[in-house]
């Protein structure tokens, strides 16, 4: 980072220790790949020093960490068109894919996202941010799964660009040849009727690690091919909280595949 950094160690002298540490420790994690930057970023954003994350994800994308990449860019930093600059000029093809997806989501562009999974769009045309010869490397990163979804459509959410995260989410663990769609971990918060009229071939569907605040009525007439295995283990997923009166409300009883187990999904009716 050469004269970057200078400055930026010229400039940590001023802080408090613990903000100090907070941030070489961040921009460690951000440039060796290491596996703490989660925990190190549940500091709050205002007791991070300024720039902290901007150097941060300049650091990431140098060493071509696409996971860091999107923790950083959900963490808040700004600097993602420099990064994006970066990420060609340095060839590091899977942050660079990582920041398209980003970008896509902040500004609902399906064509974008169709064009990283090597799809033609309607229009055919050439998109301003795929018409380089290092483009094709990019597409790879993306079809091969080694850039993960999981931040884009996170972004999506937040930007309210549903036709991107309904994109995203048709391309993210879904196989109709195997009849499985695994959409767990992505922190959604809706499960919109939409998509499950999409997937009304699934037979195994993964839910878990999300913070559904409401799930269709419709939803059990789009999933009749879930599979429904022995009720061993049981563990409830609820539309709000789990409490002494799930069992006495009336309810509506969907059995999802949940860690190789059938879990139960309680959605409330009234």
């Amino acid at each position: 980072m050469g004269l970057d950094y200078i400055k930026f160690c010229s400039s940590i002298s001023l802080a408090p220790k613990s903000t100090i540490h907070v941030l070489i420790e961040i921009i460690k994690e951000a440039k060796t790949n290491g596996d703490n930057l989660t925990e190190l970023l549940e500091v709050r954003i205002d007791d991070l020093e300024p720039h902290c994350l901007e150097d941060a994800l300049t650091a990431a994308v140098e060493v071509g960490n696409q996971l860091n990449v999107g923790k950083l860019v959900l963490k808040g930093a700004t600097n993602i068109q420099q990064a994006l600059e970066d990420s060609k000029r340095l060839q590091k093809h899977e942050a660079r894919a990582m920041l398209l997806l980003v970008i896509a989501a902040q500004t609902n562009d399906r064509d974008l996202v169709i064009k990283l999974f090597g799809a033609r769009t309607q229009r055919n045309t050439s998109h301003p941010m795929a018409n380089d010869d290092d483009f094709s490397e990019v597409q790879k990163a993306v079809i091969s799964g080694r850039v993960s979804t999981m931040v884009p459509i996170e972004i999506a959410q937040r930007h309210q660009s549903p036709i991107v995260r309904e994109e995203l989410l048709l391309r993210t663990n879904v196989n109709q040849e195997e009849g499985s769609v695994y959409w767990h971990g992505l922190r959604l918060f809706v499960l919109d009727l939409s998509w499950i009229r999409k997937i009304h071939w699934v037979r195994r569907l993964r839910l878990d690690g999300n913070g559904f605040r409401a799930i269709p009525n419709e939803i059990r007439g789009y999933l009749k091919q879930v599979r429904d295995k022995p009720m061993h283990n049981k563990a409830c997923i609820c539309t709000s909280s789990c409490n002494d009166d799930v069992l006495s409300t009336k309810i509506e009883v969907l059995p999802v595949i949940v860690k190789e187990q059938t879990f139960i999904m309680y959605s409330r009716q009234g």
